[in-house]
């Protein structure tokens, strides 16, 4: 139940009340009963200038029509609203206390109508954003920030998921935006999305690694082929990755593999020197002094894309990729 005060001198128990409410906070829109649209206009005109012509001048309606209106809605509120006499109209307690209230619920339905309207127009609202636990998004902070600044009035709330969790929940519209990889999830048709950055597939190994000061120009992905790979599960499997294995094959490396079950356990193992991975240089462990990405250039680089589902009714989620498309010229593709 929602309860709504208009005025100290109006018993707000009284069911009558409770009407005369009800009547003013629909009367601009809807017919209720017999207390219309005209008879709010009148009274609502009527108590700011205080004259009956002058309220028919400004309401393109005769007098009477004016003073009708006033002693119909007099009378079925049962309320004395103004005292007449040859010289002056003024408003009654009852009146003054009514016509605080009107402005009052008026005030409130333009704004409630103003926040339904910037909803609707995706102006307002919230987002969800999601991204895969340990990538990194400075590529995707400019644009969020600058969306943040164009659209105050949207809420964004960011998570972070493993990748089978990503494309679960963006799926089911219960994520509304995701950066990464594009290739995780070019196979469901129900996406969408938008390039935003590129980033390079780099071999990732520990400090303690026989090859860790060793320069890049003298290095071969040959050199790895006696090293343990630390790879993840099918479903959790990451494009750099994928690159990773169509390159060996080519190459006719075949390396050992140590299967993690998620991204976060094959980032302890990489910590505890279990073996060596791959992973693009966007991830978090790319500013570990104790980590190495080391760059081939036959492994390429991974696009990294903002997606969305197209059966997502969310109108920030239209307002959010139309962002990208004009400002993703701004951004810096590596």
């Amino acid at each position: 139940m929602i309860i709504v005060i208009i005025g100290d001198n109006l018993d707000v128990g009284s069911p009558s009340c409770f009407e005369i409410y009800l009547y003013f906070l629909t009367a601009v829109q809807y017919n209720v009963g017999d207390m219309n649209e005209l008879k709010v206009k009148c009274f609502l005109t009527l108590a700011e200038v205080l004259s009956f012509s002058k309220a028919a001048d400004a309401l393109f309606v005769s007098q009477p029509v004016v003073s009708r209106n006033i002693s119909a809605m007099e009378t079925e509120l049962g309320l004395k609203l103004f005292l007449r006499d040859s010289k002056s109209v003024r408003l009654t307690p009852a009146g003054e206390a009514l016509y605080a209230g009107v402005k009052e619920l008026s005030a409130q339905y333009t704004r409630v109508l103003s926040d339904a309207k910037s909803a609707q127009d995706g102006v307002s609202g919230s987002l969800k954003i999601g991204a895969l636990a340990g990538q990194s998004v400075r590529d995707f902070l400019p644009l969020l920030k600058s969306f943040e600044e164009r659209f105050p009035g949207i809420q964004i709330h960011l998570e972070a998921k493993n990748l089978r969790e990503l494309r679960k929940h963006l799926c089911g519209c219960t994520l509304d935006i995701v950066f990464g990889a594009r290739t995780d999830f070019d196979y469901f048709p129900e996406l969408t999305h938008e390039v935003v950055a590129k980033a390079d597939i780099c071999v990732v190994v520990p400090r303690s690694h026989r090859l860790f000061g060793t320069g890049e120009a003298k290095l071969r992905l040959a050199d790895f082929r006696e090293d343990i790979f630390i790879t993840l599960s099918e479903i959790e499997n990451s494009s750099p990755a994928k690159r990773f294995d169509k390159i060996c094959e080519e190459a006719g490396i075949f390396p050992n593999r140590l299967a993690a079950p998620d991204l976060g356990t094959l980032m302890l193992w990489l910590e505890c020197e279990r073996g060596i991975t791959i992973l693009d240089d966007t991830h978090v462990f790319s500013t570990n002094k104790d980590m190495r990405f080391i760059h081939f250039s036959e492994l390429g680089f991974t696009e990294l894309s903002v997606v969305c589902c197209i059966g997502n009714t969310n109108p920030c989620v239209e307002s959010f990729m139309a962002h990208v498309v004009r400002h993703k010229s701004k951004l810096h593709l590596r």
